[in-house]
């Protein structure tokens, strides 16, 4: 049995999936009643701020249901949260970049739901970027030659696939042990250095502040991780603004030819890159396909804001210096935060406050 939605409410949906599961196991008369129920339920669009409320027929157990508030923003409960805690910071870091340069990836585990959440967590972090190479979360035995495929991809494999295979060209990533299976002929594109040590230290502050405070005479009172959900926002926030600081000029590096019937997007590379390492990052990233959609999405002047165009806009790189010795997460990342978890849970500034 499978269920099929264009909305990205995963849990909502795994939860009528095990109802309808429990109902066939008991051989019960009542599923297509429940199914019935399931498909009549009301579904909320983005900018909903009151989730929506049912039950799968069981009265004593009520679901909700918390439509993001831009369409354009992923939404990902705490499954990037898990995703640090299953990898670390560095491990994470090298994922991500490699996830934006097109290498295939392939992450195993035990766990089909833990692969399935990785997977959205992962899509999710290149944020401004959507992922257009192939997405697979689990990828069924019968299926397993893909893992051969010459094209970008990110798939969910269980680990007794993985190791019944032979991909020389695939980085593996394993979710279970916390380690990434990298070969020896790869060459993993660098973030400069400032950058990544930026993004190391932020993400070790979040995934394990007593570490970072460990010397201190005075330590601060917080010594331990935030609550999922919440952790989730600050390294979706940390990634964001290390994005942002990339591509900082990318807007000024844009070309436009009004010559056609539909104004053309192009890059000026040379502007962009600014003489970088061949081997750099951003060298990398320019040439992504995730990143030619990128510009033509983002690089029309008339188009639907959100998030990321006002960062760009309000970002100043001469006022804005590198953060490898701060003790608390700084005021720029809680802010960012606090603007996904409003996304997600519009309700969380009347029971948290910010």
């Amino acid at each position: 049995m499978m269920l099929v939605s264009s909305h990205s409410y995963f849990q909502p949906l795994k939860n009528a999936l095990f109802m309808l599961f429990d109902q066939h196991v008991r051989r019960s008369e009542d599923i297509e009643n429940l199914l019935a129920h399931i498909l009549a339920q009301q579904v909320p669009t983005p900018g909903w701020k009151t989730p929506v409320r049912f039950n799968l027929g069981d009265r004593m157990t009520q679901h909700a249901v918390q439509a993001p508030q831009c369409p354009t923003i992923p939404a990902t409960g705490d499954s990037v949260a898990k995703l640090l805690n299953y990898l670390g910071p560095r491990n994470l870091i090298t994922l991500v970049v490699l996830l934006l340069t097109d290498y295939k990836i392939a992450l195993f585990g035990k766990s089909f739901s833990a692969l399935a959440e990785a997977s959205r967590g992962l899509a999710a972090l290149i944020y401004p970027f959507t992922y257009t190479g192939t997405l697979i979360p689990v990828l069924p035995k019968n299926l397993a030659d893909y893992l051969m495929s010459p094209v970008p991809f990110l798939v969910g494999v269980h680990t007794d696939i993985w190791e019944s295979r032979h991909c020389p060209d695939v980085i593996g990533c394993d979710i279970d042990g916390g380690k990434l299976v990298i070969p020896d002929n790869f060459i993993v594109p660098k973030l400069p250095d400032l950058v990544d040590k930026e993004l190391v230290h932020r993400l070790t502050l979040v995934a394990k502040p007593a570490l970072v405070s460990a010397d201190l005479a005075f330590p601060p009172k917080k010594l331990v991780q935030s609550p999922g959900p919440i952790l989730d926002k600050e390294v979706r926030a940390i990634f964001l603004l290390t994005l942002v600081r990339v591509l900082s000029n990318y807007r000024s590096s844009l070309q436009f030819s009004r010559i056609h019937p539909e104004v053309q997007t192009k890059l000026n590379r040379q502007e962009f890159l600014q003489s970088a390492d061949p081997q750099d990052f951003k060298v990398k990233l320019s040439c992504a396909q995730s990143f030619q959609v990128f510009i033509q999405e983002r690089g029309p002047s008339f188009r639907a804001i959100d998030l990321f165009d006002k960062m760009m806009e309000d970002y100043d790189e001469k006022k804005i210096e590198y953060d490898t010795q701060s003790i608390t997460l700084e005021r720029r990342v809680i802010t960012v935060r606090n603007e996904f978890i409003m996304n997600e849970m519009p309700k969380w500034n009347d029971r948290v406050g910010i």
